[in-house]
């Protein structure tokens, strides 16, 4: 697939879901997609990975995720955890291609 494809599949992709659109503004976001990307994980455990994001905070931004449906959660072993799920990893997709060809932020 040429570069003039792939820039018209990601705009096509962007004008399908304009709820991701901010996210690709704030790499915050895009830095606990991927995250939860490599595996399901608590709060907790989130907040030492990404220590320089305050933990009420780190827990609105998940909540956003949730909210646009890119973020799931389950209970495992007592313990509610985080996941990036499928919608959100396309997502994740799509911006590292965008990110690599069209210097997205």
């Amino acid at each position: 697939m040429g570069s003039a494809e792939q820039k018209k599949r990601f705009l096509e992709y962007v004008e399908q879901h304009p709820e991701y659109y901010p996210l690709m503004q704030a790499g915050v976001f895009v830095r606990i997609l991927k995250t939860l990307a490599k595996e399901a994980k608590g709060m907790d455990d989130m907040a030492g990975i990404l220590p320089d994001i305050d933990k009420e905070d780190l827990a609105v931004m998940v909540e956003a995720l949730m909210g646009i449906k890119i973020v799931s959660k389950l209970f495992s072993a007592g313990q509610l955890l985080y996941y990036t799920n499928d919608l959100g990893k396309e997502f994740l997709s799509y911006y590292d291609l965008a990110k690599e060809k069209f210097e997205v932020a």
